[in-house]
């Protein structure tokens, strides 16, 4: 029962960042083409990420980095994807 706790409480932290990307015009894709594609989801990525930290600096909320190096390295990056 743990187990499935955990894993839905990732899985709802998962699907409300998907939930702002659509909102932000990631339903569909404006350019033909996996790399120009690749640059719109940077970028909507980029705007959500800013528009989260802000507000969390307006509100007064401390950020943490909980990042694990190991795991950045360990992940293949999108050109490793494609």
């Amino acid at each position: 029962m743990l187990r499935f706790k955990r894993v839905y409480r990732l899985r709802q932290a998962v699907e409300h960042r998907i939930a702002r990307l659509m909102q932000l015009g990631l339903r569909q894709a404006r350019y033909i083409g996996r790399s120009k594609t690749l640059f719109q989801l940077l970028l909507t990525a980029t705007v959500a990420n800013l528009t989260l930290i802000a507000s969390r600096l307006a509100s007064g909320v401390s950020l943490s980095l909980d990042v694990s190096w190991r795991s950045l390295k360990s992940s293949p990056g999108p050109s490793e994807s494609l």
